[in-house]
């Protein structure tokens, strides 16, 4: 734009013009009117194209911060998935080993039972005189 009014302000054809000797020339104002509004528009232009080419780059680099978001997050996220995995599988071994544990407990104080003194005993408890049982599978063989 402010090449093309330069162009046109000094070319050949419109000198001439210009430079004609009336003693009211319209052609003059008109010309030099032009002219300033020429440059005038010129420069709001070329400021307007370095507004946009600034937001332009600070843009880009809030999508840099933004696809380098995107790479956090994935790796956030996988990291995240094994630590749910291993913190299930951590629970469900816990709880295995106390099902464990409470099924051994119940078979130790159920076979070796508190004698009628208090105190633990190794024998397994007979009841008043009365010989316990094998399986019936040992009484077969």
């Amino acid at each position: 734009m402010a090449t093309m009014v330069v162009v046109i302000h000094f070319g050949d054809h419109f000198t001439v013009i210009g430079h004609a000797s009336l003693e009211r020339n319209p052609y003059e104002t008109l010309r030099y009117w032009a002219f300033y509004v020429g440059i005038s528009l010129a420069g709001l232009l070329s400021l307007g194209a370095a507004l946009s080419t600034i937001a332009t780059v600070r843009e880009a680099h809030g999508l840099m911060a933004a696809d380098c978001l995107q790479s956090i997050r994935n790796v956030l996220w996988t990291h995240y998935s094994i630590a749910s995995i291993l913190t299930c599988t951590s629970l469900a071994l816990t709880v295995y080993a106390m099902m464990l544990c409470a099924f051994l407990w119940f078979a130790i104080h159920s076979y070796h039972g508190l004698d009628r003194k208090g105190r633990y005993s190794l024998t397994p408890p007979r009841s008043h005189g009365f010989q316990t049982q094998e399986p019936s599978l040992f009484r077969w063989t």
